[in-house]
């Protein structure tokens, strides 16, 4: 974990582990794959992909509060809906129920990071869906 995720407490491993487990998604799947880069964790279950912004702070982009990565999470999806409105759906919460970590969970989104931007895998069968409008 990177000192700007220690400075404002969020515990990047024990996230990624819960969100890669197929229960934390609305939907069943048989495995949750997870590709990282310096900025982001994507998840990718079934047909879709979640994308969570990491808590960072770079010369290029500053991700390191909440606020920040919420902004710049429905900013990305109203950017790229314009070219691609079928694979970027909208943007969704993490919540927490009963203490697991969910994508379009039920439970209670204050204090928990997210939102998730939703993304369509090109190609994949899907199925109905509940995504914000962004």
């Amino acid at each position: 974990m990177d000192a700007t995720a220690q400075e404002c407490g969020w515990d990047l491993p024990r996230r990624v582990a819960a969100l890669s487990c197929p229960d934390a998604h609305p939907f069943s799947v048989d495995g949750v794959e997870v590709r990282q880069t310096h900025i982001s964790v994507v998840f990718l279950a079934g047909p879709f992909a979640y994308k969570v912004k990491k808590p960072v702070a770079f010369g290029f982009l500053d991700y390191h509060t909440p606020e920040k990565r919420r902004h710049f999470c429905h900013e990305e999806v109203r950017l790229n809906r314009r070219l691609a409105p079928a694979v970027h759906l909208g943007v969704v919460p993490v919540t927490a129920d009963r203490g697991a970590l969910r994508m379009e969970g039920r439970g209670e989104a204050r204090g928990v990071e997210g939102p998730a931007q939703g993304l369509c895998r090109p190609g994949a069968d899907r199925p109905a869906r509940r995504h914000g409008a962004g």
